[in-house]
C-alpha cells in the first residue's frame, strides 16, 4: 500500500448506537462479497474528470492491493477543513445481486492500519458517550466505530476533527491536485468494513468477512487550513487526463550499424514478457546501464501527448529514484533540479522511493542531474561488457529510475533506467577480427556499401571514405595519396563525379578508453 505521511481525524458520532456482536440481525454470509460505497461527501467528476478530489484508484491495481481487498477497491484523495465536523454516509450492497444489505453490522475504520503515520485526531459519540481517536504514529492502532445499516442498506457516521490550524496542511494548489512533494501531511485513511476488530474468525482480519471479499471506498482525508470557516481551496478548471509518452533522451543509448545496443543492455522485452502493461502504458522501455560509483550524470526526458505527439510544455513531473516495487535497490544519489539538491537514499524494501519535482520546458523536456554517493567498496564487479548484464548470481548495486506526471501510470508509456553502479570496465585496445570490405560497382552515380567487419569493441566505431590516386591493398593506415571525401562517414557512399578516375577506400576506426585501432579496406577498381 502506498505510504503516506499521517493526517489525523476526530470523529463525533452522536447518531449511532453501539452494535452488539450478539446482534440477532442476520449478518452477511462469510462467503459473500460485499460492496460498500461512500454516498456523502460526494465526489464530483464532470465529464469523467475529478474536480473535488484526486483519484488514486489506479494505485491498488499497480501495487496489487487485490491481495488484501476486493477488486472493486476505489481510493480517493480528498481535502477537508481542519477542525471541521464530517459526515460519512455509506451504502452497503451484495456485490453479486446489487441488493441492499439491511441491518448489517458495519464498522467505520479511522486511521486504518498499515497506512503509515496518520496524525489526524477526532472525537465521536456512541450512545451519548464522547470518545477520542488519537494520532497513529505506527502502522497499527486503527479505531473502529460500530454501526448498522438501515432498511435500504445506508449507514451514517459523524466525526469531529480536533487538530489545530497550526497542525494543518497548507492550502493545496487545487481540490483536484495533490500537495507538492515534501509537504508535511495531516491525514487519515478512512473506510468501512463488515468485520470487527477482535471478532470471532481470528487471523489477521478478525471478522465475519475477510476484506478480500469487500469492494469498498478508501478515503485519504487530508486536513488543510481554513479561512473564515470556508474551504480555502479554489478549484482550477479540470484538466483532461491524457495518455502521455515519456522518453529518456540522456544518457544517450547508442546502437551500432546493425541496431544492436552498444553501451547498454535492452531489457524492454522483459517488461513485455512480464506484463508490465497492466501497470503502465504500452511501449515501456527498460535500459540496463552501467555507471561508476561517485559519478555524475544527467537524465533528460521528453514528454509528449501519446495521441497528438505534441510536446507537453510546463508539465509538472517527478523523477522517481529507487521506484517502489523494484525490490532491494541500494543505489544512493544526490538529485539536483534547478539548483536544489534532494538526497535519495538506498531502498531496502519495496516502498522506499524518492521523488523529485520538476517541470518541462517549452519543448516538453526536463533535466535532472544525479550524483551517485555509493562507495567503491559497495559497487558491482566490473561488467563483462557495457552491453551485457551481470552474470547470474553476481552482487548487484542498482536503482530503478523513471519519471511520472502523477496521472494514473496506466496512461504513461515511459522509459526506465536501470542504473547499475559498477567498477570501471576493464577495457583493452579494440581488435579487428574480420576485416572490413567494400561491395558495389565503382562508377559515378552508383552506391558502394561497406561491411565494417567484426571488432572486439563496437562502442565507438567511425567510418571515413577516401578517394585515392592509386590502387591500394588492405592496410592498417590510410595510404599516401588518399583524400577524405567530405561528409562521407556512413556505411554507404554514392559516388560523385568528383571521384571519377579515383580508387575508393574506406577507413574503419574503433576507439575506447584504452586506445584505438583502424583498418583500411582494399581499394575499388578505378571509378568510371
Amino acid at each position: 500500500m502506498k505510504k503516506l505521511i499521517a493526517t489525523v481525524l476526530i470523529a463525533s458520532f452522536p447518531l449511532l448506537s453501539a452494535v452488539s456482536m450478539e446482534s440477532s440481525h442476520a449478518a452477511v454470509s462469510e462467503s459473500a462479497s460485499v460492496t460498500m460505497r461512500l454516498v456523502s461527501p460526494a465526489f464530483s467528476s464532470p465529464d469523467g474528470v475529478p474536480s473535488n478530489y484526486v483519484d488514486f484508484s489506479s494505485d491498488p491495481i499497480q501495487n496489487n492491493w487485490a491481495k488484501y481487498y476486493g477488486p472493486g477497491l476505489k481510493v480517493y484523495y480528498r481535502y477537508f477543513d481542519v477542525a471541521s465536523a464530517l459526515t460519512f454516509k455509506w451504502r452497503v450492497t451484495d456485490t453479486t445481486s446489487g441488493s441492499p444489505l439491511p441491518k448489517q453490522p458495519v464498522w467505520m475504520i479511522v486511521n486504518k492500519n498499515y497506512g503509515g503515520k496518520q496524525l489526524a485526531t477526532f472525537t465521536y459519540k456512541v450512545n451519548g458517550e464522547l470518545k477520542t481517536i488519537a494520532a497513529l504514529t505506527t502502522d497499527t492502532g486503527e479505531t473502529q466505530i460500530p454501526g448498522e445499516t438501515d432498511a435500504d442498506g445506508f449507514v451514517t457516521f459523524e466525526i469531529l476533527n480536533t487538530n489545530t490550524s497550526e497542525q494543518a496542511e497548507p492550502v493545496p494548489p487545487a481540490l483536484n491536485r495533490e500537495q507538492p512533494i515534501g509537504t508535511p501531511a495531516l491525514l487519515s485513511q478512512i473506510t468501512l468494513t463488515t468485520h470487527q476488530l477482535g471478532g470471532a474468525t481470528g487471523g489477521g482480519d478478525n471478522g465475519a468477512l475477510d476484506e478480500e471479499l469487500e469492494n469498498k471506498d478508501l478515503i485519504w482525508a487530508h486536513f488543510v487550513k481554513s479561512a473564515g470557516g470556508t474551504t480555502p481551496v479554489v478549484t482550477t478548471p479540470a484538466v483532461e487526463v491524457k495518455d502521455v509518452t515519456i522518453r529518456l533522451l540522456e544518457p544517450v543509448m547508442s546502437k551500432d550499424s546493425n541496431g544492436d545496443p552498444v553501451n547498454y543492455a535492452d531489457y524492454s522485452f522483459d517488461a513485455k514478457a512480464n506484463g508490465w502493461e497492466k501497470y503502465y502504458g504500452a511501449g515501456v522501455g527498460v535500459y540496463y546501464r552501467y555507471f561508476q560509483p561517485g559519478s555524475t550524470f544527467t537524465t533528460k526526458w521528453k514528454l509528449t501527448d501519446s495521441k497528438s505527439k505534441a510536446p507537453l510544455a510546463n508539465q509538472d513531473i517527478w523523477l522517481v529514484i529507487n521506484k517502489n516495487y523494484g525490490g532491494t535497490q541500494l543505489g544512493s544519489f544526490t538529485a539536483t533540479y534547478n539548483g536544489v539538491e534532494t538526497v535519495a537514499k538506498a531502498s531496502k524494501s519495496d516502498t522506499g522511493e524518492t521523488q523529485v519535482q520538476g517541470k518541462t520546458d517549452s519543448n516538453g523536456e526536463v533535466v535532472f542531474t544525479l550524483k551517485n554517493t555509493n562507495a567503491l567498496s559497495e559497487a558491482e564487479a566490473s561488467p563483462p561488457a557495457l552491453n551485457l548484464a551481470q552474470p547470474e548470481g553476481a552482487k548487484l548495486l542498482f536503482s530503478s529510475i523513471t519519471v511520472t506526471t502523477h496521472i494514473p501510470e496506466t496512461k504513461e508509456s515511459k522509459d526506465f533506467l536501470w542504473a547499475h553502479i559498477a567498477e570501471a570496465i576493464k577495457v583493452a585496445i579494440p581488435v579487428n577480427k574480420v576485416a572490413p570490405k567494400i561491395s558495389g560497382t565503382a562508377k559515378v552515380g552508383q552506391t558502394l556499401k561497406l561491411n565494417a567487419g567484426t571488432w572486439s569493441d563496437t562502442s565507438n566505431v567511425k567510418i571515413q571514405w577516401f578517394a585515392c590516386k592509386a590502387k591500394a591493398a588492405a592496410a592498417n593506415a590510410v595510404p599516401a595519396g588518399c583524400k577524405a571525401i567530405a561528409g562521407a562517414t556512413s556505411a554507404t557512399l554514392k559516388i560523385a563525379a568528383t571521384s571519377k578516375n579515383s580508387f575508393i577506400v574506406a577507413q574503419v576506426k574503433s576507439s575506447n578508453a584504452a586506445g584505438s585501432a583502424e583498418k583500411i579496406t582494399a581499394s575499388t577498381v578505378k571509378v568510371g
